[in-house]
């Protein structure tokens, strides 16, 4: 399950960055807050477990992090 997790942080921001606006802002914010809340002084994100290693996990979390907003034509727009 907390492979999933990472994943779906992963795919919720290209998902969010394909609508861009303040929603992927909204999301995009909160998901930086969480990552660098997770990340030890060495440079790893916790991943104690033996599904989620300190290898996976901060892959997970680059890949997050390096989305940023491509809006694209058609993609529906919920600005809440």
């Amino acid at each position: 399950m907390r492979r999933i997790r990472k994943l779906l942080n992963c795919t919720t921001s290209e998902a969010l960055a394909t609508i861009g606006g303040k929603d992927f802002e909204r999301w995009d914010r909160g998901i930086r807050l969480r990552l660098a809340h997770i990340q030890r002084d060495n440079g790893t994100r916790r991943g104690d477990h033996r599904i989620t290693s300190t290898s996976f996990c901060p892959a997970a979390s680059l890949i997050t992090l390096t989305v940023k907003p491509h809006p694209v034509k058609g993609a529906a727009s919920h600005q809440t």
